[in-house]
């Protein structure tokens, strides 16, 4: 009797270690993951759990879900349908905006009081003329057109060169850290409609038909320039 009471409650507190909510801004559904210690995660077992979302959305409509009832709209309503030739994919969230990211902090820090993962992670690099560059990446492949990094930055100008380190955001000010990889942080995800790879539609086909889609020529990365305390987009 006394093992089949610890049991239960190892699976009870192992049920209610990680908690999630969620919130939309238009198409754009962004859940957020927190709760006890055990729901902080580094930056690439966040990334994995992120991608683990989206599949498991991919079978169970994420509108049908129960997760609805507890969904938060930021601005506006998420759609609930996608065109034919749609599908969604989560993945550490991208920001793209000063008000996207004003009303992301504020509805997380409703949540939590800590600091998050986002999906930028930044890499060193050298120019032609040996002068340090710092590359944003986004995770999910979307276009590096916005930066709230402090600026100058130590964190930055301690990477090596080749190194990577990882975005957060902070709950009260906005404003973006970068911080080693390894550290353990709640984050939040961003689930998005994108095209079916499957799909059997040409890719010029596509190019014409889509709006989401970006012209190749366009670099996806922004890149920062930690000496003059600017974001070069």
């Amino acid at each position: 009797m006394l093992l089949l009471v610890v049991q239960i409650v190892f699976f009870y507190n192992a049920a209610y270690a990680l908690e999630k909510s969620q919130g939309a801004l238009g198409p754009r559904i962004f859940t957020f993951v927190h709760g006890d210690v055990d729901a902080k995660l580094n930056f690439s077992a966040a990334e994995h759990y992120c991608q683990s979302i989206g599949r498991l959305s991919d079978t169970n409509n994420m509108d049908d879900s129960k997760d609805k009832q507890n969904r938060q709209h930021l601005f506006s309503n998420p759609s609930q349908s996608h065109k034919d030739g749609m599908v969604l994919r989560t993945s550490l969230a991208s920001v793209h905006s000063y008000p996207e990211n004003l009303a992301l902090v504020k509805w997380v820090a409703k949540q939590e009081k800590h600091s998050f993962w986002i999906g930028g992670k930044i890499t060193k690099t050298m120019n032609e003329f040996t002068r340090p560059i710092y590359v944003l990446h986004w995770v999910d492949g979307s276009k590096g057109d916005f930066s709230l990094l402090r600026l100058p930055n130590p964190e930055i100008t301690s990477m090596r060169v080749g190194e990577h380190r990882c975005t957060s955001v902070d709950y009260s000010s906005g404003q973006w850290g970068v911080h080693l990889c390894s550290e353990k942080k709640y984050f939040v995800c961003l689930t998005v409609p994108v095209f079916n790879t499957e799909n059997h539609e040409s890719p010029k086909q596509k190019e014409k038909s889509s709006p989401f889609l970006e012209k190749k020529s366009e670099t996806h990365d922004a890149l920062i320039d930690d000496e003059m305390g600017s974001t070069l987009l």
